[in-house]
């Protein structure tokens, strides 16, 4: 496990990393560096985080709620994961996703890319239930046996609390 990293004489290496959050009521950024201290040995490079995401109140009925993240390390494409979610009447939500690097814009299979759609319902303010379908094949056909398929329950034990923001997820 890299999480507990020893060398070659049982010694333990530790690490540091370092995170910033900051969120308003209708929006959230933040920064996140896990590993400062690379160590080629057990292949840890230094990766930089960055999130960005809000919500747009169109009308009581229809909230927009974008976000991305963005990606870098060494050696690799600067990348994202971008999505839109689309949320009903508080109820029902739905939206697509996207993950891939800037210099290719659209996604490649060769880079990690791909395209997915989440959806779901609040069935009250602490329950939740949803389904996302992602896919890094996007030739000419897609590839069920590249894909994802995720069934997702929310469960909050703490009732909401108007002055925090426990996830950048839920607003």
């Amino acid at each position: 496990d890299n999480s507990f990293i020893f060398d070659d004489e049982g010694n333990f290496k530790s690490n540091i990393g370092f995170g910033a959050y900051y969120h308003r009521s209708n929006i959230y950024f933040g920064l996140s560096i896990p590993w400062f201290i690379e160590n080629e040995n057990f292949n840890i490079q230094r990766h930089l985080f960055g999130i960005f995401g809000g919500i747009i109140n169109f009308s009581e009925f229809f909230k927009l709620k974008p976000s991305v993240l963005m990606k870098y390390t060494t050696g690799a494409p600067f990348g994202y994961d971008f999505s839109t979610i689309m949320l009903f009447k508080d109820t029902f939500w739905i939206g697509p996703q996207i993950r891939s690097t800037f210099a290719g814009v659209l996604p490649r299979s060769k880079f990690g890319g791909g395209l997915g759609i989440i959806t779901g319902i609040n069935l009250n303010k602490n329950i939740s239930l949803g389904y996302s379908f992602n896919t890094s094949s996007l030739g000419k056909y897609i590839n069920v046996n590249h894909s994802t398929h995720e069934i997702m329950m929310r469960f909050d034990l703490i009732p909401t609390i108007n002055t925090m923001l426990r996830s950048p997820r839920i607003f």
